[in-house]
């Protein structure tokens, strides 16, 4: 039997399985989101029959995992190492038991623990992590003995290592670089400097060794985020890569070498494949693809190979590990076969041919506005076209971005492809880029990866790569087809091996993880800075017509307000101390209605030193001059939209010491803007009590302020008193019906609020229960049984 098939399918995860090992032919290890490292052996065959036995129990993911060898007399069944988000390797025997405590628990990493590789001799083994660490480890003592720190640290993770030899170590690193090194030769003050560094297409997510005498010729493969198995020799020169035609794979997790010399490689794309055809061309070798397993699930994130039996197994975004043998007397029962291929085929059925959502008409843009900043609708033209529209909470309209040209061949109104440039796609998306120009191209196929396509847009169209994120949330939200159920696909693709960007209370999507304190400051991104600048020159410009010089910015000024754009974009700081003058200036003197697009770049500003250092004698901190431009100036009830930047401007502050020394003196106008907003201290109702956008900024802020007092005891600034009203603005956020995220966020802050002051307590069960009861979400359920646990 040539070809792999399933062998079985190993149940008892309940979430994405992040990394498996294949020690022997009997035993299989796997850790996943769900906090736990699992031991498999196998109990029967024909069919295979693996029992679970749970190794580890984490606060956290389990995102890394390597075997030592027995050690008699100390250690006669070996080590089991594990790490993940909770920073350190836990170092245990595989005969232990979960609520056995470690043997050790090393610590040396200060973020996320993503791989672990034992040297050949077993001597010692490396760790990698998202804190820009690569620690060499001795394996009998079980300290570090080198390391290896990028110097942009947290900005460049080390998501593979590779122990090569004895004296080498290769790190794969996210910014796309490849690097070699050599234990013996050490660089100033001991740090090792690399012999030689290769750049890759994309971040670099795993690396194997290829044994002597390969087809190849190379050293090591490496694959990652450029969708591609690179071949390398240890000197940095490349021998060669694989060939899938004119489209490139999605992300490859994992990669990992069969006894054969055959590389298996798995990823985003639903399948496993086999590389075993090698071609010698002038260019190099060519490697390619003979087998792909499809998988009834998204993300395939990792693969190992048994060197004994020369089986694979695989751990999956679907809670799943399944084992694939060559050997057909090792394969699944019947039954089960079928029911595999059976789940194959639903899982693609479903990402192909989801209905046709009804879509509104024109006359939806007129009568509804956004309910948050960038969300996108489809609009069913009279004409049969589908036009894009996206809504902009700065202009508070919609606006048109381009049109669906084709779509989906396969799709349940069987439409043709689209050609575009020689090449046949599912989708052709008009985007308008720049105001008065030509509409740009963006074309899409329903099995292309959305970050690639988004960043081959920027590449051929000269755009900036900040855009990325933008263009790749274009793509998603216009290929509905695309979109695993949540059941599908739980936890998602990752393609950056960030997981989700705001998770309260550094939760794992595990259902056993505790969420309550958060201990980590959160802030609320912006992103849209060209709509905000265009809307305050245009304002602007209507002002210099209208004859109102006294309030408009001189063509000077606006020149300096407009140099904000470059660092924004880029993410670096905002030092102009000026031009943050001339948008606090406008603040003070623009008509209310107009002052949405001014507090939005303020909002974009507020992670800035500058703002925290900026005070005005008469008007305060950047903080207390939002809220009076928002609140205090209002003649009647206050635009919501204002409200929410506002709040958005005091969540942002947090992420400085220095703007956390404003939110502290500033927390009795902002407690009286939250308890304003929510209708708690007025008679006249809230705010709004339907905003989505300004519910989760104002539980965002009410998290914070609980972390700062958690944090800081007494100098946080919150009194008692404070603490207590700041509990009472949750509780209310905790009851709302509009929102379960900002239900959720405001759970998170009430309990971490009851951490650090125990007498907050006032109305909280009922909060708790009605939470629970309204919003039909786990996590939600969780956090607030937490809650309720530290009831007295």
């Amino acid at each position: 039997m040539d070809d792999f098939r399933l062998s079985a399918q190993l149940i008892a995860h309940t979430s994405d399985v992040k990394v498996v090992k294949f020690p022997s032919a009997g035993v299989v290890i796997s850790g996943s989101r769900d906090n736990m490292a699992l031991i498999w052996k196998r109990i029967s065959d024909n069919p295979p029959v693996f029992e679970p036995h749970m190794a580890v129990q984490s606060t956290n993911w389990v995102n890394a995992l390597a075997l030592l060898p027995p050690t008699p007399p100390k250690h006669p069944d070996g080590l089991l190492l594990s790490g993940g988000e909770a920073t350190m390797i836990d170092v245990r025997s595989p005969t232990s038991i979960s609520t056995d405590p470690p043997f050790k628990t090393l610590t040396g990493h200060t973020g996320n623990v993503c791989t672990i590789d034992v040297a050949p001799s077993a001597e010692w083994f490396v760790s990698g992590g998202w804190d820009g660490q690569v620690v060499i480890w001795s394996a009998a003592k079980l300290t570090p003995i080198r390391s290896i720190q990028d110097e942009r640290k947290q900005g460049n993770p080390a998501w593979a290592v590779l122990a090569f030899d004895e004296t080498t170590v290769i790190v794969g690193w996210g910014n796309g670089s490849v690097q070699v090194f050599n234990l013996n030769a050490g660089g100033p003050e001991g740090q090792l400097q690399p012999v030689s560094t290769i750049q890759t297409g994309g971040a670099v997510r795993s690396l194997c060794k290829l044994p002597r005498g390969h087809p190849s010729e190379a050293h090591f493969a490496s694959a990652g985020n450029d969708g591609v198995v690179s071949l390398w020799k240890l000197n940095g020169t490349k021998v060669g890569s694989s060939q899938l035609g004119q489209r490139k794979l999605d992300f490859i997790y994992s990669i990992a070498l069969l006894p054969t010399g055959e590389l298996v490689s798995s990823g985003e794309d639903c399948s496993i494949r086999i590389w075993s055809k090698w071609e010698k061309t002038e260019k190099g070798v060519k490697l390619y693809c003979t087998q792909q397993i499809d998988m009834p699930a998204r993300s395939i994130w990792s693969v190992a190979v048994c060197s004994e039996s020369g089986d694979i197994v695989a751990g999956s975004n679907d809670h799943y590990v399944r084992i694939y043998t060559r050997n057909a007397e090792q394969l699944a029962d019947a039954e089960t076969l079928k029911s595999f291929d059976d789940a194959v085929v639903v899982f693609a059925e479903k990402a192909k041919n989801k209905e046709k959502e009804k879509l509104p008409g024109p006359e939806f843009l007129a009568e509804k506005s956004g309910t948050k900043d960038e969300q996108i609708v489809r609009i069913g033209d009279p004409n049969g076209s589908i036009s894009i529209h996206q809504w902009s909470m700065s202009q508070q309209q919609w606006i048109h971005v381009g049109e669906e040209v084709g779509q989906a061949g396969d799709n349940s109104e069987g439409q043709p492809k689209v050609e575009y440039q020689g090449k046949m796609y599912d989708y052709v998306f008009d985007v308008d880029v720049q105001e008065g120009q030509p509409p740009l191209k963006l074309p899409y196929n329903l099995s292309d990866n959305p970050y690639q396509s988004a960043a081959n847009f920027i590449k051929d169209n000269e755009q900036p790569a900040s855009y990325l994120d933008q263009v790749a949330n274009f793509i998603f939200r216009n290929t509905p087809a695309l979109r695993p159920t949540q059941s599908e696909a739980s936890g998602g693709a990752d393609p950056y091996g960030m997981g989700s960007r705001y998770m309260p209370g550094q939760t794992s999507s595990a259902s056993q993880q505790q969420k309550i304190p958060q201990k980590e400051y959160i802030q609320i991104p912006a992103t849209s800075h060209d709509p905000i600048m265009n809307k305050i020159m245009s304002l602007n410009a209507g002002y210099k017509a209208s004859g109102r010089k006294d309030i408009s910015l001189s063509p000077g000024e606006e020149a300096t307000v407009r140099s904000l754009l470059e660092p924004l974009k880029s993410g670096t700081a905002v030092e102009d101390a000026f031009a943050l003058s001339l948008i606090i200036r406008s603040l003070g003197c623009w008509p209310y209605p107009d002052r949405v697009a001014l507090l939005g770049l303020l909002h974009s500003l507020a992670q800035s030193p500058a703002m925290a250092g900026y005070l005005d004698d008469d008007r305060g901190s950047i903080v207390d001059i939002a809220i009076q431009a928002a609140v205090g100036d209002a003649e009647g009830t206050p635009k919501e939209n204002l409200v929410m930047l506002a709040l958005r401007i005091a969540v942002n502050v947090f992420d400085t010491e220095d703007g956390r020394l404003v939110a502290a003196n500033a927390v009795d106008g902002v407690t009286k803007t939250l308890e304003f907003a929510l209708g708690i201290s007025v008679s006249g109702g809230a705010v709004s009590s339907s905003n989505v956008n300004l519910l989760r900024a104002a539980s965002t802020v009410g998290i914070n302020y609980a972390v700062l007092l958690l944090r800081e005891g007494e100098d946080s600034g919150i009194s008692p008193d404070l603490a207590q009203r700041l509990g009472i603005v949750l509780t209310r956020l905790a009851t709302n019906k509009a929102d379960g995220e900002s239900v959720f966020r405001a759970l998170v802050g009430l309990g971490t609020l009851m951490k650090a002051d125990k007498t907050v307590t006032s109305g909280v069960r009922n909060a708790a229960h009605a939470a629970i009861g309204n919003v039909g979400e786990s996590r939600v359920k969780e956090v607030g049984n937490e809650v309720l646990a530290m009831l007295p």
